[in-house]
């Protein structure tokens, strides 16, 4: 009896909230990624991303944005953006702090994988990875 309950101690609490942190999303809802440019986006998420953005953009708009920010900049010969912008004509997402890192694998396609924090709230990130 003793240690069903101390297992049961053991096991960490899960709460809606907590499951929500992290939002898979398809990159292609609001067509704001380019699916034929270069780099592509695969693996896109929202994570500590608030429900609604300033009031009114779901997570997976802002996710989406910040993600084609960076395409467009890397379309137009930035080798690394280093911050961006994102916002609609009832939003304003605020700038988003870029960083990116080269995974390679023997036998596999490199890709870049992509964080995006936004200022001033680093717990809210976007991730994705930058396929070629």
């Amino acid at each position: 009896m003793l240690v069903l309950v101390a297992a049961g101690l053991l096991v960490a609490p899960t709460t809606p909230s907590a499951k929500a942190r992290v939002v898979r999303c398809t990159g292609h809802t609001y067509s704001l990624i380019d699916p034929s440019a270069f780099p592509g986006v695969g693996k896109l998420r929202a994570i500590g991303v608030p429900r609604k953005t300033d009031g009114y953009a779901p997570r997976c708009l802002v996710a989406e944005a910040v993600a084609a920010k960076v395409q467009a900049k890397w379309r137009r010969g930035v080798k690394q953006p280093t911050t961006v912008r994102v916002g609609g004509a009832r939003w304003d997402g605020g700038r988003w702090r870029v960083t990116a890192t080269i995974h390679q694998h023997s036998g596999r396609t490199p890709y870049a994988a992509v964080t995006a924090r936004k200022v001033g709230a680093s717990k809210q990130r976007v991730t994705f990875r930058a396929l070629s």
